[in-house]
């Protein structure tokens, strides 16, 4: 797959960017590390968890974003009404991530990847082709 660096490190970017994945996309994955316990996450943190727990799925068919370091546990999820609410309080890119939230939110539609981040370091990636933003 071929990704291109996009910039969404303006909120106004970001959110425009977030209401038109949600309308295309299927499914989304966040990740979480081992290094976190729970008592170093923020109420807001387990709150978002359990919003969207009951709409894991399984990751059989589907291509996940690189992993980047040991103990990185990524978890898909299918977009629904509940999973969008949730998704849609994080107010920007750079939120993704401990405490608040989990990082390095993706996208995908019938199973292909077409978009991820590496939210600590602001990046975000849309895949080339008629996918792309």
């Amino acid at each position: 797959m071929d990704f291109h660096l996009i910039d969404l490190s303006d909120v106004k970017k970001y959110r425009m960017f977030v209401e038109m994945a949600l309308q295309k996309s299927t499914s989304f994955s966040v990740c979480t590390f081992k290094r976190y316990h729970q008592k170093d996450l923020s109420l807001q943190y387990r709150t978002f968890m359990k919003a969207i727990e009951p709409y894991e799925r399984e990751q059989k068919k589907v291509v996940l974003p690189p992993h980047y370091v040991k103990g990185q546990s990524f978890h898909l999820y299918m977009l629904q009404k509940e999973t969008r609410e949730a998704i849609r309080t994080v107010p920007s890119l750079q939120a993704w991530g401990p405490p608040d939230y989990p990082e390095d939110l993706a996208f995908y539609t019938q199973n292909q990847l077409w978009f991820y981040s590496v939210s600590h370091e602001g990046l975000a990636f849309v895949r080339q082709g008629n996918s792309s933003v």
